[in-house]
């Protein structure tokens, strides 16, 4: 058993009843906030290639089916979004495996299944990831008893801290694997930690089970394979003992039941390079530096963070930054000076193995790979860990002053109502931080509803057509001629302005051109010198994204 040197129990009293009910209501309120709104964002860039998948369809034939048709409704795009009974889970797989070997498919496959019963809506596709959500509670709470038993009071906090963490909202409101990620990181470090405990084989092949599902989920989870393996390496003192043995039986067959995915990783190792590319772009330390401190902030407290804020906005967000980074420095010195080896040392591998393995290379030979936040969710989950262990040890210290256990006490009410007020902003939102692409369509949407007899030309990535594509009326005409961002269809194109002979019958022309800022100088001259143009949708990072074309 893993032995705390404090330990505290869930003391019965008007105080801890109310600590109670602060903490249902937390949870009951963290819940709502992931299933009131499931359409209330846009469904931008990356979620559409999770529909995209899912639907049997690869990019390479949608730019290619749209380039062929010529005049065209929004309808058409519709159908890429939609489950096809023509299309079946091999097509899926098949998609991934030619276009996004990096992404494993057990969210794919089990999300389309979840489509099949419930439908391919919006709504539908990102409940799957709401659920996924909630089944981290629970795994949270089976971690930090195996950590801090027979403590309970830590595993509640957790909970409680997880239910209203901004950050993990926003991937449970997103039709992406990120929430499955979290639940397959905790189980399977949970499952890690009883199978020391009780060494059985039965316990060692639920292990096994899920690390092999957490492989299947992400790829980066092999960092969380690592850093077990440092654990229990340490913590066995580097001898080949009964459990090290037991534990690389149960890797090996993790790595075993991995195999087949991993093969096809292997094969397709230079599509995923090229789709992944973004992550070497180098960042200067300085700018590295502000990402990781508003990733860490953004645990408790999320205000949609952009460069573009007010200098006071600015100052005020980094100084309850500081103060959250604080908290969190402290946490885990009071977690490695009042545990033992078996309980410290597991939050700081699970916390520090994934973040410093991304961020060396970032720091030495640039990239953009430690303040991607959804490579960090190990790292959020383990200070999770040490902040609930802190503020649960802290209010229940038979020593200490009253007062002091009082102002614990305050502090913790302070951090949830920070992630519940976060929750209450971020959820209802239409547009939020990490919709990295795709943010101007709402107001691009509301132009072209209201045009007279509009038809849109588009010349851009297939995945922003897509995702404009779900706020429009499907009868809405289209040209268009996009490119891959997965595929290599069209990139010839991608120096030529798409400016097709526009046929009768339309009022109002308007030209789409996501990203306008990327695109090359010869690009850009060419479309002014044949157009004559009115930029009427910008986006300060990225330039126009919509034109209205004055014939």
């Amino acid at each position: 058993m893993l032995q705390v040197k404090k330990i505290f129990p869930f003391r019965a009293g008007t105080r801890w009843r109310g600590l109670f009910l602060l903490v249902t209501a937390t949870v009951l309120l963290g819940v709502f906030f992931r299933f009131a709104y499931p359409d209330s964002k846009i469904y931008w860039h990356d979620e559409t290639f999770t529909s995209l998948r899912i639907s049997g369809y690869t990019e390479a034939e949608v730019v290619r089916d749209l380039t062929d048709r010529g005049l065209t409704t929004v309808e058409t795009l519709r159908q890429y979004q939609t489950l096809n009974p023509d299309r079946t889970l091999a097509d899926s797989l098949r998609s991934l495996a030619t276009e996004d070997p990096q992404h494993p498919p057990l969210y794919y496959a089990s999300l389309r299944f979840w489509a099949q019963a419930f439908g391919s809506s919006i709504a539908a596709i990102r409940s799957y990831s709401a659920l996924l959500s909630l089944l981290v509670l629970p795994c949270i709470y089976w971690l930090c008893w195996e950590l801090f038993q027979p403590a309970t009071l830590p595993g509640w906090i957790a909970v409680a801290l997880t239910a209203v963490s901004p950050i993990h909202l926003v991937y449970a409101q997103e039709a992406r694997q990120y929430s499955l990620v979290a639940v397959t990181v905790l189980a399977s470090s949970a499952a890690l930690l009883r199978s020391i405990r009780l060494n059985r084989p039965s316990m060692w092949s639920v292990y096994a089970l899920t690390l092999a599902a957490s492989f299947y989920t992400f790829l980066f989870s092999a960092l969380i394979a690592i850093g077990h393996g440092i654990y229990v390496l340490i913590t066995e003192r580097f001898q080949l003992s009964k459990t090290v043995r037991a534990y690389l039986l149960a890797s090996l067959l993790a790595t075993l039941v991995f195999l087949p995915w991993m093969l096809v990783v292997v094969t397709n190792f230079s599509q995923a390079q090229r789709v992944t590319a973004w992550t070497g772009f180098d960042f200067p330390l300085p700018a590295l530096v502000r990402g990781w401190v508003l990733m860490l902030s953004r645990i408790s407290v999320d205000w949609n963070y952009q460069s573009e804020m007010p200098f006071v906005y600015k100052l005020s967000f980094y100084g309850v930054s500081l103060l959250l980074l604080l908290l969190i420095g402290y946490a885990f010195y009071y977690l490695w000076r009042t545990t033992d080896l078996r309980a410290w040392f597991f939050v700081f591998t699970l916390t520090w193995t994934t973040a410093l393995v991304l961020a060396f290379p970032d720091v030495l030979l640039g990239g953009q790979r430690s303040i991607t936040e959804r490579f960090l969710i190990p790292c959020y989950l383990g200070i999770q860990l040490a902040v609930a262990y802190l503020l649960a040890s802290k209010m229940s210290q038979i020593n200490t002053s009253d007062w002091q256990r009082s102002g614990w006490q305050l502090l913790t009410v302070a951090v949830l109502g920070a992630g519940v007020l976060s929750c209450a902003v971020s959820a209802p939102a239409q547009v939020w931080w990490n919709q990295v692409y795709n943010r101007p369509n709402p107001e691009i949407a509301k132009i072209l509803e209201q045009a007279q007899r509009p038809l849109i030309i588009a010349d851009g990535r297939a995945g922003e057509l897509l995702s404009l594509g779900h706020l429009l009326d499907p009868q809405i005409a289209l040209i268009a001629r996009p490119h891959c961002y997965t595929c290599k269809e069209n990139l010839a194109f991608l120096d030529t302005p798409y400016l097709p002979a526009i046929p009768d019958g339309f009022d109002q022309v308007f030209f789409f051109s996501p990203r306008f800022a990327d695109r090359s100088e010869q690009w850009r001259d060419r479309f002014k010198a044949q157009t004559q143009i009115k930029p009427l949708v910008a986006d300060e990072k990225t330039g126009i994204w919509l034109w209205q074309l004055q014939r």
